[in-house]
């Protein structure tokens, strides 16, 4: 059985540590054993054009907005400044950059050839059996347009077997993309999505009662993660909390650091700063070290959230503003909801001392995690008996 698998990550694009680590579980149970002999998987290499037009418009907007900066009576030092800072930057980003490039090319297998829109990808359906499409927020009509949100509903493919794990949509579909659902939605094979607020979505617009499964990272024990751990050449000192956020720094850091100097414990944060040790830099193994020995973890991140609970770490997740319901809809299901959080300034009031029943936690997750693979092998079994193979 050939299984091509596309998700958030490409080759040379998104080097986000969630994202990468969703890919690389999935991929790693489909191409193993897990839930289908003989399987053999690629990740569609598929890297929008549009990405190359994001980063130009990105670079046009950061200098516009330094040329109409108010303070420009010093336009040579001014100049400077915004040089040193790009160089800066370039510098971290191409260092973050190899660090996820290496671990791609060591831990993943992607298609030879680079897809840039639907129309490049309309025959690939002739060279694997199933296309599996799924985690992450791939669905979202509020992170696509119509042509990105077609090609992860797999509207390229016209005989393959279609398989949804796991992605997510939001709490509704906009009235713009419902034709895009409808129209690809109904020649899936099995559709199931992360959360039951996406869940909802499916069945309120188009009668569709999707399976709510676990982000594939959830799918991987510890120790499967700790085969691809990479110890950081140099490792904060330990004890340590570290904080995991994306993009609400500015309100979080400042918490932390008081709790930190309670604790006595290393600030590490993912965030480049002068007061932190900063992982920015690193990549997917060395971000698994870094949860596995903090003695705390803050993490606006759904992802930080998935490796704190796995790693049985004690945690806070915040809200993230965006799309927060992904993080409570997981730590509902396996019991954790008092450990969300929808300010950062509530974090002195907390108790960092409070024990959690991991236990009862990982027997929550456990249950889940089996549904999870059962979706995954009838689904998969159910292609087998098709006889197209």
């Amino acid at each position: 059985m050939k299984i091509a698998l596309l998700t958030s990550v490409a080759e040379k694009v998104n080097p986000n540590l969630g994202s990468t680590l969703q890919a690389y579980a999935l991929y790693s149970i489909l191409a193993s054993d897990k839930v289908v002999k003989k399987a053999t998987a690629e990740i569609i290499n598929f890297i929008p054009s549009r990405s190359i037009k994001g980063r130009i418009r990105q670079i046009a907007h950061l200098c516009n907005s330094f040329l109409m900066n108010p303070n420009m009576t010093y336009p040579i030092r001014l100049i400077n400044n915004l040089i040193s800072r790009r160089r800066i930057e370039n510098f971290l980003q191409n260092r973050r950059l190899q660090k996820f490039e290496e671990f791609k090319t060591q831990h993943l297998r992607f298609t030879s050839s680079i897809f840039q829109n639907i129309y490049e990808m309309s025959n690939l359906d002739l060279y694997y059996d199933v296309f599996i499409v799924g985690s992450d927020m791939i669905w979202s009509p509020q992170l696509c347009d119509e042509e990105l949100l077609s090609v992860y509903l797999l509207g390229f493919v016209k005989r393959a077997i279609k398989i949804a794990y796991g992605p997510s949509i939001g709490k509704e579909i906009s009235k713009w993309a419902l034709p895009i659902f409808g129209k690809y939605l109904r020649d899936f094979h099995r559709v199931s999505v992360r959360d039951r607020a996406s869940a909802n979505a499916l069945k309120k617009s188009l009668g569709i009662n999707p399976m709510v499964v676990l982000d594939p990272t959830c799918l991987l024990t510890p120790e499967e993660f700790m085969k691809i751990e990479s110890l950081p050449k140099i490792p904060p000192t330990r004890p340590y909390i570290l904080v995991y956020d994306l993009n609400k720094s500015a309100e979080i850091i400042p918490q932390v650091k008081k709790i930190a100097k309670k604790y006595n414990w290393t600030l590490v944060t993912f965030s480049p700063t002068k007061e932190a040790f900063s992982f920015y830099t690193y990549g997917p193994s060395e971000f698994i070290w870094l949860c596995r020995n903090a003695d705390f973890i803050i993490s606006s991140s759904y992802h930080g959230t998935v490796l704190a609970v796995l790693f049985a770490k004690p945690f806070y997740a915040i809200n993230p503003s965006f799309a927060s319901y992904r993080i409570s809809d997981f730590l509902y299901r396996i019991g954790l909801i008092d450990r969300m959080i929808y300010e950062p300034k509530c974090l002195l009031k907390l108790n960092f001392n409070e024990n959690i029943n991991w236990d009862s936690v990982h027997t929550a997750l456990e249950n889940e995690r089996s549904r999870s693979y059962e979706f995954l092998r009838k689904a998969l079994e159910a292609v087998g008996s098709c006889n197209l193979f």
